[in-house]
């Protein structure tokens, strides 16, 4: 059974990796009936695979994507954790923005849960995607003249 303490090393390492375009080691981390709820695609994902192809449609938008932890907690088979996405904008994103070359960074908050091999089996998350969509002219600035 996986501790909270190996936990927390295994979603640090998650983070580590997938800076560096590791998605082999989302495949090692997430269980085959592995669902993400919500947020990033603003839709449910189901198995690695599908996370995978969310993961690249973001890389593909911001190929320096970085993902920084700013706070994480483990408890049993629950990690929480908030950090700061950033990249620069210069690729399609979610077929919604064209590249715009802006560099971006937005806040997000993820909670996992991990079952007894150390694998996610499930994902909730909430992104800031008022401040991202703000920051790429989709949705104009509280207080932004209209025009």
């Amino acid at each position: 059974m996986a501790t909270a303490a190996q936990n927390r090393v295994n979603i640090i390492k998650l983070y580590d990796e997938t800076n560096k375009g590791n998605i082999e080691f989302l495949r090692e981390m997430l269980a085959d009936d592995f669902v993400s709820y919500g947020g990033a695609g603003f839709q449910d994902i189901h198995g690695p695979e599908g996370f995978i192809q969310l993961y690249n449609s973001f890389v593909t938008a911001f190929p320096d994507l970085k993902f920084d932890v700013q706070q994480l907690v483990c408890e049993d088979k629950w990690a929480a954790v908030r950090g700061i996405q950033s990249g620069t904008h210069k690729g399609n994103f979610m077929g919604m923005v064209p590249p715009t070359g802006i560099k971006v960074e937005w806040s997000g908050t993820a909670i996992f849960r991990i079952n007894d091999q150390g694998q996610i089996v499930e994902r909730w998350q909430d992104l800031d995607n008022l401040s991202l969509f703000q920051q790429l002219g989709v949705i104009p600035k509280f207080g932004a003249a209209q025009g």
